[in-house]
């Protein structure tokens, strides 16, 4: 395990409130290169036409999140199988950690907020939810599309969303829990933000005219996992060997939705 990448304070930061900062994780070259391996995997889409433009969304559409990167780019492979990522979410999960997937973001000029959600609605991992290992590419901040977090929300479970959450860019959302607030990020190239499956989290508008807030995502369950979504049954582990779980088929997203007595 990485053990020299959070310090005490950062472990306890995470424990109490569900995510952490971590600075100068990466370089800013290394920073630099990831955003190259995602500008080509970008391209490829733009080329074969599997990136089309929305006249609903005219410029969001042109830079949508770029899925399971890893899988198409050998270089961003590499970087999501680092002892850097896969130590420090062995060390949050306590547990050898296992790839569930990588997502590019290209936050665009324009771009509105990501709503807040929980990650576990997606990935629905069983029993436990998991930790995300969020790169930030170029410096974010609440002006150019920064994270939110929603302090100590990781100890609520996974809570009812409401749906849809975003036309263009989430499928549900929650809102604040109730004697909870959030809180605004700012990150530098190189800087990782940590963060629980369970955490309540999302990201602002971008409101700048032509700057792009980049990043890569990269989502760990622990090796003891017994189920996720279909989507997500084929995983990694640090030495890249493919490993396979059952599908979730009672995701208790499912049992929230049934769930009519809340808003």
């Amino acid at each position: 395990m990485s053990k020299g990448i959070m310090t005490g304070e950062m472990m306890e930061h995470y424990r109490e409130k569900g995510f952490a900062v971590i600075p100068g994780v990466f370089s800013p070259d290394e920073a630099e290169e990831v955003k190259r391996a995602l500008k080509e995997v970008w391209t490829r889409g733009i080329r074969s036409r599997t990136i089309l433009q929305s006249l609903v969304f005219p410029l969001e559409s042109l830079f949508p999140p770029l899925r399971n990167v890893h899988q198409s780019h050998e270089a961003l492979r590499r970087f999501s199988l680092d002892s850097r990522a896969f130590g420090t979410a062995a060390r949050l999960l306590g547990e050898n950690a296992l790839l569930v997937g990588t997502t590019g973001f290209y936050k665009c000029p324009g771009a509105k907020q990501l709503p807040l959600h929980q990650d576990n609605y997606d990935i629905g991992a069983e029993p436990a939810p998991g930790c995300a290992f969020w790169v930030s590419l170029d410096g974010a901040s609440p002006e150019n599309g920064g994270l939110r977090m929603v302090p100590g929300s990781h100890r609520l479970g996974l809570l009812k969303p409401r749906a849809p959450g975003s036309r263009s860019t989430y499928g549900q959302s929650v809102p604040v829990p109730d004697r909870h607030t959030e809180v605004d990020l700012t990150t530098k190239p190189g800087d990782v933000v940590v963060f629980n499956g369970y955490t309540v989290h999302g990201s602002h508008a971008n409101r700048t005219r032509y700057g792009f807030r980049n990043s890569l995502v990269m989502h760990f369950v622990g090796e003891s996992v017994r189920s996720l979504f279909v989507q997500n049954r084929e995983l990694l582990n640090s030495a890249g060997d493919n490993i396979f779980r059952p599908v979730n088929k009672s995701h208790s997203v499912k049992r929230l939705f049934l769930n009519t007595d809340s808003d």
